[in-house]
């Protein structure tokens, strides 16, 4: 089926070049000024008044066809651009089916898949007298001002040229987006977590003026006190995870720096930020300070009982209520305790001494937790 379609394209190339055409019989009279004839077999033209066979209509057909484009030299299979940018700058030599330079032909280019062009999808630049086809505007060759489409993602481009339809080449444009503008966090912004566990992971999108994503050539990442931080990058998009975190912390900053450097021009970065904390766990035990203290009668210790109520990780846990209590010897020494707030969030009081001589203790109560004996001594 294709040969028969070829064969009619030829039939009709050569009918293009010899727009006469008529039929005539080798050896008959004719005219110069008939220009050329054919038979069944051959191409005629006209010799010393009488029509003469030279070339057989295949080839002549050959001849013709070997005039049309046929090849691209100098075309890499893939190149780059940029959603909404110019389309690249190309050089290319167009051949011909004989190998020779396909001089001023119309070579057409087409988007066949992807994002493709903004406007029309093909458009048409001249090969110059060499066939060489520059897709800018030399000023010799004029070339349309084509742009890519908004969209990121691989075009397909088709080279057609002459009268055949059947591509002559094609290549793939990597379209990728433009400089960045912003990165954003879109998932994961300002968690607040308890000691022991994992924050979700965060992602962050950079993208360019128009929302196209953006691929950064290099990544910082700054969680403050967040441990075992780690970052990922998939397209436009960078995802940071951390590990279980242990350590109470107050509202932190998590902090990402994404910079693209293009070919030409100058790096841009972009900054883009969230919040995380972490929240002591339910209270789990008790730390004490202040035990094993001695002072006068009728005097006060130079230490306060200090309470500081954690969690199972060390975490401090405030809003948890201390009962301190005097539990009087037998011999009648004791004391009496006054809250003393300097020690906040802890909890804390003063202890002073009676007038009674001898060890006695401060029992520091926190409800469902065991209890701790403070043993002080009136001397």
């Amino acid at each position: 089926m294709r040969r028969k379609v070829i064969l009619s394209l030829l039939v009709l190339a050569l009918a293009a070049v010899l727009p006469a055409c008529q039929f005539a019989k080798v050896g008959a009279r004719c005219s110069a000024s008939q220009g050329s004839a054919r038979n069944d077999s051959h191409v005629l033209f006209c010799v010393k008044g009488r029509w003469k066979a030279s070339l057989t209509i295949g080839q002549a057909a050959d001849f013709i066809v070997g005039t049309w484009p046929g090849s691209v030299a100098g075309l890499a299979p893939e190149y780059t651009a940029t959603a909404g940018g110019a389309f690249p700058s190309l050089v290319v030599a167009v051949k011909t089916r004989s190998g020779q330079p396909a001089a001023n032909t119309d070579v057409t280019f087409t988007a066949t898949s992807g994002p493709g062009f903004a406007g029309p999808q093909s458009f048409s630049v001249r090969s110059n007298a060499i066939g060489t086809v520059y897709t800018w505007d030399t000023g010799a060759s004029a070339m349309p001002a084509v742009r890519m489409g908004s969209g990121v993602g691989d075009v397909k481009v088709n080279i057609t040229a002459g009268p055949l339809r059947d591509p002559v080449a094609s290549f793939v444009l990597h379209v990728n987006g433009g400089t960045p503008t912003s990165l954003e966090a879109v998932t994961g912004r300002d968690q607040r977590i308890t000691a022991g566990e994992a924050f979700q992971p965060w992602t962050f999108d950079v993208r360019d003026s128009i929302g196209n994503p953006v691929i950064a050539s290099s990544i910082e990442v700054d969680g403050g006190a967040l441990s075992g931080v780690s970052f990922s990058q998939s397209g436009g998009t960078i995802t940071v995870t951390a590990g279980p975190q242990y350590a109470a912390r107050q509202q932190q900053s998590l902090v990402v720096r994404a910079t693209v450097a293009p070919k030409l021009g100058s790096a841009k970065t972009v900054l883009g930020y969230t919040t995380w904390t972490v929240v002591p766990g339910p209270p789990d035990d008790i730390d004490i300070d202040g035990d094993a203290q001695t002072a006068p009668v009728n005097t006060r210790f130079s230490g306060s009982l200090v309470v500081d109520v954690i969690d199972e990780y060390g975490n401090s846990v405030t809003g948890v209520d201390v009962t301190f209590t005097p539990i009087p010897a037998v011999s009648g020494a004791s004391g009496t305790t006054t809250p003393n707030f300097n020690f906040n969030p802890f909890k804390a009081v003063f202890v002073d001494a009676n007038n009674v001589s001898g060890e006695w203790t401060v029992r520091a109560e926190v409800a469902g937790l065991s209890t701790y004996d403070f043993t002080l001594t009136n001397f």
